[in-house]
């Protein structure tokens, strides 16, 4: 599981969804929260400190970036890489977050250490926690 500390920015809430603006050391993480009373996350304030979940099949990784919403570039640090799947390590300044391939995948790609990456990370693959301090 990667996990990103952070800051919310901003909430927006419209007929059972908030979409959420969280700002981390690595850039402007955006998560989208379904509410079932259609009040919107009402647990989750501006400004509140909240931690941002995502396993490591929900990033995408791409050669060049891509015009969109939490797309972060990063150096490849390390490959985990088997007969089936590769645990790909990607850094993006004091952060290392994990993505997980197929190893056709990384082949395809031609993924090594040191090589630019870039990470796309859909909005929906992003669970919140709120931290208390």
């Amino acid at each position: 599981m990667n996990l990103l500390r952070g800051r919310v920015e901003k909430v927006e809430f419209d007929h059972g969804i908030s979409h959420v603006e969280v700002s981390t050391h690595i850039g402007t993480i955006h998560s989208v929260v379904l509410e079932e009373r259609g009040e919107g996350a009402g647990f989750i304030k501006e400004s509140s400190l909240v931690d941002c979940f995502f396993n490591e099949t929900s990033p995408v990784l791409t050669q060049e970036p891509i015009a969109n919403i939490n797309t972060f570039d990063g150096v490849v640090k390390g490959l985990e890489v088997g007969k089936v799947l590769c645990m790909v390590h990607v850094e993006k300044g004091e952060t290392t977050l994990k993505v997980l391939l197929l190893k056709q995948q990384v082949d395809l790609l031609g993924l090594s250490e040191g090589k630019k990456v870039f990470i796309f990370l859909p909005p929906w693959h992003v669970a919140l926690e709120v931290v208390h301090e």
